[in-house]
């Protein structure tokens, strides 16, 4: 594979995975896939109810299932929760209603959260941070590194092009 650099320009969930596009020094625009992200959401409460899930999930839809630990954000105790995570992230808001239909007793957890932000969380990227991406030959992001600080006042700024309409 090949280290590209460029600043992140967007990003949004496709089904084959989340969609970069990016803007390097020379004003070359690429779309990037990052099939990497998989994205999950965390359903707590009756135990006997969210069990009753596990076996019906993996046969709708592609998702992958984990007992497991998490604290409560408010309470601070700690509970066993199940955490889907969907492997296509166009499915996500549908496997979300799923789970909500069929467990109504049932809470759930980071799933109202926007994909684009819940992706740049995880991954640690943001608005035109610049970044260098491990791209394989189908421009699949392989790797990425943020090479910009999210907290500096002075940064590099991207080669923009303006257009104008008459």
């Amino acid at each position: 594979g090949a280290w590209v650099r460029g600043w992140l320009l967007d990003l949004y969930p496709a089904p084959d995975g989340m969609v970069l596009w990016t803007l390097d020094a020379g004003q070359k625009r690429r779309r990037l896939v990052d099939t990497s992200f998989a994205p999950a959401f965390c359903v707590g409460g009756p135990l006997d109810e969210i069990a009753r899930l596990t076996p019906q999930l993996p046969a709708e839809f592609p998702v992958r299932l984990d007992w497991v630990e998490r604290q409560d954000i408010w309470s601070g105790d700690w509970q066993t929760v199940l955490e889907v995570g969907v492997t296509r992230l166009d499915r996500f808001a549908e496997v979300v209603r799923w789970v909500h239909r069929r467990a109504p007793r049932a809470e759930l957890f980071n799933c109202d959260i926007s994909l684009p932000a819940l992706y740049a969380y995880e991954k640690g990227v943001f608005p035109l941070a610049r970044c260098a991406f491990d791209v394989d030959e189908s421009n699949g992001v392989r790797a990425l590194a943020v090479e910009d600080d999210p907290w500096a006042t002075q940064y590099e700024l991207p080669p923009l092009a303006t257009m104008e309409w008459r």
